[in-house]
Parts: structure tokens; sequence; C-alpha cells
């Protein structure tokens, strides 16, 4: 018996410390910007395309991958990620900016959006180090 109240004292401590490690590691996200070349390159292609955020032939980032490359940022609790010149970035709370030189300037929020796709109008080339030009 004393074993078994021993093993089960045990339990409850790591048991305790793992939730404490979860809670303190929802409580404490990472800060500030991160590069999104850096950010992809970190993840990795297969778990990129596995996950749905780059399409499988031409590794493109499409309106669709919206939603999962954000749910991505909020699992590895990353704010912003952004191009080193500042012309595009991402918030994990869905806002954006994106400046293509060939089209606008477009900024607002993700929801607000009839087209997902103009968050990476024209940037596959700036943003996206796996993407595979077609043309």
């Amino acid at each position: 018996m004393v074993a078994q109240g021993w093993l089960k004292e045990q339990n409850i401590l790591e048991w305790n410390e793992i939730n404490d490690e979860i809670h303190e590691s929802r409580r404490s996200p990472e800060k500030g910007s991160r590069d999104i070349e850096e950010f992809f390159l970190d993840a990795g292609l297969d778990h990129l395309r596995d996950i749905g955020i780059l399409m499988f032939k031409t590794q493109e980032l499409k309106g669709e991958n919206v939603e999962p490359l954000i749910q991505l940022m909020i699992d590895r609790r990353i704010e912003k990620i952004a191009t080193a010149d500042g012309t595009w970035y991402l918030t994990s709370n869905g806002e954006f900016s994106n400046t293509d030189p060939n089209v606008r300037i477009i900024k607002g929020r993700v929801d607000q959006l009839d087209d997902f796709g103009l968050v990476f109008l024209g940037q596959n080339t700036n943003i996206n180090p796996y993407y595979i030009n077609p043309h």
C-alpha cells in the first residue's frame, strides 16, 4: 500500500508539472515578428503541405491557405510573420498588409475579405521559399 500511495503522489506531481508547463506556454506568446521565409523553412515543406498551407504541385499560397497558416501561427505562439522589408505581413489575429507593386496596397482584416487570396496576391515569389513558378 505504501508503494501505491507513493506512485499515486508521483503521478499527481508529474501531472501538475505538465499542466503548469501547458498553462505557462499559453500565457507566454513569442513577441514580435518572425520572417515568413524563416518561419516556412523552420516548419518544413512536407509539414506545410500536410496541414494545408501549401498546395502540393507548385507549393503556392492561395486564399484557402490563410486559415491553416493563422492556425499554425497560433499553435507556435507567433504573433506576426512578415517580409524582411515589411511590405507584407500577417498577424495571428488576422490583420494583414500586402503591398503588391503591380496591383495596389491592400490592408485590413482577413475576416472582412470576400477573397482571401488578396492576402497573398502577387507575393508567392517574395514570401514563399518553396514556391515553384509554373511560368
